[in-house]
């Protein structure tokens, strides 16, 4: 539950928050998960990345999510 709660928490308000020019952030919400799916389906192209890179982004994002939570499984005593 607290994941679920933590990923809403993410894509509701933390990734809104750095994608607006208020942060300062400039061009690093183009790099977040929501931007780079929203460039695989091809939403605004004139300011997302283009739709390959979108998608090798999502990948490297599901690859470091996958080593990090194999990493915090294994480490753990699991009876």
């Amino acid at each position: 539950m607290p994941a679920l709660v933590g990923i809403c928490a993410w894509l509701l308000f933390v990734e809104n928050l750095l994608v607006g020019d208020i942060a300062g952030f400039g061009d690093v919400g183009r790099l977040l998960p929501s931007a780079a799916g929203k460039a695989i389906s091809g939403q605004d192209p004139n300011t997302l990345l283009a739709p390959a890179v979108g998608l090798v982004l999502l990948a490297l994002y599901a690859a470091a999510t996958s080593v990090a939570s194999s990493l915090a499984t294994s480490r753990r005593d699991v009876v």
